[in-house]
């Protein structure tokens, strides 16, 4: 084999990838260890700003669900392991917006968390489009910078308080 996949094999290492904020998503490797770590940190992190521990949460994230899938046509994935809904960033639009409000109120997130450029375009379709969306208890922004403007719409529209927070998808939860 390759150098790669025996590096791979040998720390038992899981590909991950970050959120996609610079239009395409990186891909890397994690050994088990720095996984269990690095979601045990965002569990923690997550249950103490939206104050439970069984937390609905929806992430709004610039990738492709299913690569064998022909172009963007998934607009929502839910992990049922996880209690997530995926919602695919890439693909809102003035078009899709209402399959994404279908999915939001069925689902009925306490937790969201997605890049403050994509919640608040979602956040001005709601406003423009005068609809009812079910208020989480807490929004998790990330991965760029939050303006005020940004803030405040999102958090009039959505009902609820944004915690900004900084951290990387191949080391998660470096600061909060």
């Amino acid at each position: 084999g390759t150098v790669k996949s025996e590096v791979i094999r040998h720390y038992d290492a899981e590909g991950v990838t970050t959120g996609g904020s610079t239009g395409e998503p990186l891909k890397m490797y994690l050994d088990k260890r720095g996984l269990a770590v690095q979601k045990a940190t965002r569990h923690v992190h997550d249950m103490i700003v939206a104050g439970t521990d069984n937390i609905k949460q929806i992430q709004f994230r610039g990738t492709r669900f299913d690569p064998l899938l022909p172009g963007d046509t998934i607009y929502a994935v839910k992990n049922f392991r996880r209690n997530v809904m995926y919602l695919n960033s890439f693909t809102l639009s003035k078009d899709t917006v209402p399959a994404f409000y279908k999915a939001w109120n069925n689902f009925k997130p306490d937790l969201i968390f997605a890049y403050p450029s994509t919640l608040s375009i979602f956040a001005s379709f709601a406003r423009m489009d005068n609809e009812d969306l079910y208020s989480p208890k807490t929004i998790i922004t990330s991965s760029e910078t939050l303006k005020a403007d940004q803030r405040s719409l999102i958090e009039s529209v959505l009902g609820a308080k944004i915690h900004d927070f900084y951290g990387l998808s191949e080391c998660e939860c470096i600061a909060f």
